[in-house]
């Protein structure tokens, strides 16, 4: 579908989470000028997974998508809880910038996200 229908429609709790945090956000001004990257990155993506593209794709996705589990688990524990801890929602981004760097390194920029600094933002969250 159309970027606006994959917004309106997004089923993915990741995408839910970083749709809702937008207006925080929006509030504070901050990362509302990284999401174009984001989406670029996604759509560059995208158009790797023809051919080979696939199976490399695969191996980076299962990782991402633990350290999304991660993050999701405890924003949900935090919303059960009517809770909101400001190093969850950095966390979200970071895992939108290792995206970043996992599937469109060439977007990169000045993010820098990798497996060691995730785990130190991890630890700082749940201890």
């Amino acid at each position: 579908g159309t970027r606006a229908e994959v917004l309106a429609h997004a089923r993915h709790p990741y995408t839910q989470a970083l749709l809702r945090s937008i207006p925080a956000l929006a509030k504070r001004g901050a990362r509302l000028a990284e999401i174009p990257r984001y989406l670029e990155a996604g759509r560059r993506r995208l158009d790797r997974l023809r051919g080979d593209g696939l199976e490399r794709d695969h191996g980076r996705r299962e990782e991402l998508e633990g350290w999304i589990r991660l993050w999701d688990g405890r924003r949900r524990q935090l919303d059960g809880l009517g809770r909101v801890d400001p190093k969850v929602d950095e966390f979200g981004w970071l895992l939108e910038d290792y995206r970043v760097s996992l599937f469109a390194q060439e977007l990169r920029g000045n993010a820098k996200a990798s497996p060691a600094i995730l785990k130190a933002a991890w630890r700082s969250i749940v201890d």
